[in-house]
């Protein structure tokens, strides 16, 4: 009862600038909420820049030891079939991380 509904927009992926949309109580970023440079389309569609996140130091995300460490967006990268956005361990944003990486971690947002 505490967690609401919201809508989540993305990209079909697989080269498409199609968006589709999705009823989420729990969902992982998409590329435009977590780096405001990124201003084409689709992505701007897929949402608006997450203030917490609107900076490369406060996008770098540490494990329990300290360790900072590359994570994924639900952002599929348009000109490459199997790429999608990550944000790597310095916190820049950058369009290649294979869908069958295994060294990639998850960051998800919760809307209460």
């Amino acid at each position: 009862q505490l967690m609401k509904e919201v809508k989540v927009k993305s990209s079909i992926g697989d080269k498409s600038t199609e968006l589709s949309s999705s009823d989420c109580y729990i969902f992982v970023p998409s590329i435009s909420e977590m780096d405001p440079a990124i201003t084409t389309e689709p992505y701007v569609s897929e949402g608006t820049v997450i203030k917490h996140f609107s900076s490369t130091t406060s996008r770098i995300c540490y494990t329990p030891d300290g360790t900072a460490v590359q994570y994924w967006t639900r952002s599929p990268y348009t000109y490459n079939g199997i790429y999608v956005y990550r944000i790597n361990a310095s916190g820049t944003s950058q369009p290649v991380t294979q869908m069958n990486a295994t060294d990639v971690y998850a960051r998800i947002m919760i809307s209460i």
